[in-house]
């Protein structure tokens, strides 16, 4: 289960059910999301590596409706990598996303991990520059 994000995860607060074509279904918190995954917060059981069908409901009242696959588990957290998703859902994690990047927590999450120092490179494995645009 080793993934590589291709795009940042934003803390994300509210609630995500997960269900799958074997019956399990669990309740649990989220913790992060981005347009590739979401992360939830110690779940109620253990999960195999399979295709699960999550809805978010955020405290902000926003539903989330999304098809992930399980990449990463730990006793803390688990983290799923998104396998299809609509426009209209993946337009509401870009809002997410944008609206996280105007935030105070977002500035010192750059500073505190050297964001403009790191080398990025895109799928092709061609470098990527980092700028942020000022208005």
């Amino acid at each position: 289960m080793t993934q590589k994000r291709q795009q940042a995860r934003v803390p994300i607060s509210g609630q995500a059910i997960l269900s799958n074509d074997h019956g399990i279904c669990i309740t649990a918190t989220t913790k992060d999301i981005s347009q590739d995954g979401i992360g939830i917060n110690k779940p109620a059981d253990h999960l195999t590596e399979a295709e699960y069908r999550i809805r978010v409901s955020t405290d902000s009242g926003r539903q989330i409706h999304l098809r992930a696959t399980l990449i990463h588990s730990s006793t803390e957290t688990t983290g799923f990598k998104t396998s299809n998703i609509d426009e209209k859902n993946l337009q509401i994690i870009t809002e997410l996303v944008s609206e996280y990047q105007t935030t105070d927590d977002f500035i010192r999450q750059v500073g505190e991990h050297d964001v403009l120092e790191q080398k990025y490179v895109d799928k092709d494995g061609n470098k990527v520059s980092v700028t942020f645009d000022t208005k």
